[in-house]
Parts: C-alpha cells; structure tokens; sequence
C-alpha cells in the first residue's frame, strides 16, 4: 500500500522528470521570511513551474510550495502558500525573561526570482502572512529576500 502511494505521488507531481531534467535541489538562505528574522530553506524543484520548500530558523520552521508563472528564464514571477509555526517572544519581565508563544498560520508571498549565475538565484517578496499569535497585532504584509544556491543545471539551455 506504501509504495502504491509513493508512485501515485511520485506521478502526481511529475518527480520522475527530475533525472532527465539534472539535480534540482537548492540550499539558501532567507531575511525576513515566513518566521522573521532569518532562516535557511531547501527546495527541491517538481516541475519547471513547482517548487517545493521546507526551511527553519532559530524560533520556529515552515513548508509548503511555490507555483512559477513562466518557464525557466532569468527572471520569473511567482506565488506560494506556506504553512509556518514559530515562537513569538512578547513581554520582559526581569524575573522571567521573555514570555513566549507559539504562533502559526500561513504565509503567502508574491515575488520575483532573479538569477545571477548558472547556479545562484535572488528572490524578492512580499507576502500576506496570517498569524494567530493570541496576544498582540502584527503587520499582515511581510517583505522577504531569498539567496539560493542551485545543484545541478539551474536553466534549461
């Protein structure tokens, strides 16, 4: 039943392309971002126009995917959805320390990815992020910048 799965899934999101297409894994780094501050991420490329992606940082981790309007160019726009979970820190108190929460919800950004070599990439975004932190406001619009090293062929040639 397990390996009924894998393949349907396998087949669902064409990973079996990827060999002929080259290595499509990518390792980076983000400012700002679906949990703040800064984080790494890996990504691994299903398709020309899907990206999966899984990161963290220090206080909390996300994943999800981003969907690419065009083919593999120099520059490219796209959208995502991802799922992020982190701990907010709220309130000093000199006892204490800071009072911590956890805060979730889902980031969704608008961006455009320039690259600037064969194998390295610079994303800019902007995101609607949604957050139940249960104590305080916070902005719902988030800027990002990505820095991605791609492994393997980064663009068709």
């Amino acid at each position: 039943m397990k390996k009924r799965i894998l393949c349907t899934g396998l087949l669902a999101f064409g990973l079996g392309s990827i060999h002929a297409q080259g290595p499509r894994i990518g390792l980076g780094a983000d400012l700002l971002g679906p949990v703040g501050l800064a984080s790494a991420h890996l990504t691994l490329d299903v398709s020309d126009r899907v990206q999966l992606t899984a990161g963290g940082g220090f206080v909390g981790a996300f994943g999800g995917a981003k969907f690419y309007f065009s083919e593999r160019k120099k520059t490219r726009f796209y959208t995502g959805i991802h799922y992020t979970r982190f701990v907010r820190y709220y309130d000093f108190d000199i006892f204490s320390g800071f009072y911590s929460g956890l805060a979730y919800g889902v980031y969704i950004p608008l961006g455009v990815e320039i690259e600037s070599s064969t194998h390295f990439s610079t994303s800019f975004e902007l995101a609607y992020r949604s957050l139940d932190t249960q104590l305080e406001p916070y902005s719902p619009v988030y800027p990002c910048v990505k820095f991605t090293y791609k492994f393997g062929r980064f663009i068709s040639e």
